[in-house]
């Protein structure tokens, strides 16, 4: 803990953006030095106990929540239905790495959100999107449809955000933008 706070006292010095990859493993303190350096999001959460939890809802940290790492390594979730309850803004993410996360396949990861972590639909909207903007300190710029944002956009070829979310099996992706430029179209393909 004592050089965590160092390198994050420095970073808070030089106005860098402070994200803390926290309680993934144990309940470890990282929500609170998340809470007490105004951290922009904590990452995992994982372990993190009630107190934790009430400590990065009162600082306005955002939670983001990486369920393929517990489902990879077979560990607990962490508890997002309760961070919504509480009032926390959860962000979502695939954690990609080789080591716990091997998936890019964000529709998985908002499978996994909506059969393990029991968020609605809407919640599972905000959480890739505006949430997982803002986690990025960008929500100005990305993760909302309005004038003046960049069109980062993902067309699904779902009836519904239900639908979207109960299919199992298949890649729902039809079309992707980037800035406004089509980059991907499944009839392309």
């Amino acid at each position: 803990m004592e050089e965590t706070d160092i390198v994050l006292t420095a970073a808070q010095k030089y106005n860098m953006g402070i994200k803390i990859h926290s309680d993934q493993l144990e309940t470890s303190g990282g929500s609170y030095l998340a809470a007490r350096f105004n951290a922009i999001s904590a990452e995992h959460l994982i372990m993190a106990d009630d107190m934790s939890i009430q400590t990065i809802k009162k600082q306005g940290v955002i939670a983001v929540l990486l369920p393929n790492a517990s489902f990879y390594l077979g560990m607990p979730y962490a508890r997002a239905r309760y961070m919504v309850e509480c009032g926390i803004p959860i962000a979502i993410a695939t954690d990609y790495n080789p080591g716990s996360s091997p998936t890019l396949n964000m529709q998985f990861i908002m499978k996994l959100a909506y059969i393990i972590y029991r968020l609605n639909p809407e919640e599972i909207l905000n959480a890739v999107t505006i949430n997982a903007a803002c986690a990025l300190n960008r929500g100005k710029e990305i993760g909302t449809i309005e004038i003046g944002k960049k069109a980062d956009i993902v067309v699904w070829n779902s009836k519904s955000l239900h639908f979207l979310l109960y299919t199992l099996d298949n890649n729902l992706c039809n079309m992707v933008f980037k800035s406004g430029e089509l980059v991907y179209s499944k009839s392309e393909v």
